[in-house]
């Protein structure tokens, strides 16, 4: 008869063990990307809490191989929360192995609680929400995070409408993701718009 909470401890456990074995996996189809013809830079979004001596091999060679490529990781918020500690020591040694660190699935609430500088990451990734059109009278907070973060530095992602890039020009951003976006950047339709489709 198992414990009480041995059910919850196991499942932890395999849902760990998945998340590793799609990483590894992630992380092979990355090291064969051919440096010749991959333009742009390159998003992975791994479990950087899970990551074992042999992820950590693979992404050293996939930085050796891309080194001329911004290669970025993907990190959930609540991810680096759940073990800050753990998340900082790791954070700072794939920072001094040459990649860049995105805090992703933030919204207009908690992008203002971030210290981009203080969590050693180079972006944040907020997420696009058409609520926020009506929300201006309540965006002060946000703009003062925008802010401190640097504009410049701040994602705004599901821009798959003109009225989220709207918005997000009108805070300042320059990075966008989403349809919207990649159709403008990649029609050209706005030579003289002073954006960039952040291809992570």
């Amino acid at each position: 008869m198992l414990e009480p909470g041995a059910g919850r401890g196991w499942r932890r456990w395999l849902l760990r063990s998945f998340i590793r074995a799609l990483d590894q996996r992630l992380l092979g189809c990355a090291n064969t990307v051919d440096p010749a013809t991959h333009r742009g830079s390159l998003g992975l979004k791994i479990d950087v809490l899970g990551l074992d001596s042999e992820s950590l091999r693979t992404l050293e060679e996939i930085g050796k191989r891309l080194s001329d490529r911004r290669i970025v990781i993907l990190v959930p918020h609540l991810a680096a929360f759940a073990d800050l500690g753990s998340y900082l020591a790791t954070g700072a040694r794939l920072k001094t192995m040459g990649f860049n660190l995105c805090l992703e699935g933030l919204c207009h609430h908690t992008l203002p609680l971030i210290n981009r500088t203080r969590l050693g990451v180079d972006f944040l990734r907020m997420e696009w929400n058409p609520t926020l059109e009506q929300a201006a009278p309540s965006l002060e907070p946000l703009k003062r995070g925008i802010e401190r973060a640097e504009p410049g530095r701040v994602i705004l992602s599901g821009c798959d409408s003109a009225a989220a890039l709207k918005f997000g020009l009108s805070l300042g951003l320059t990075l966008f993701q989403g349809r919207h976006v990649e159709h403008q950047v990649d029609s050209a339709r706005s030579p003289t718009m002073t954006l960039r489709a952040a291809r992570l």
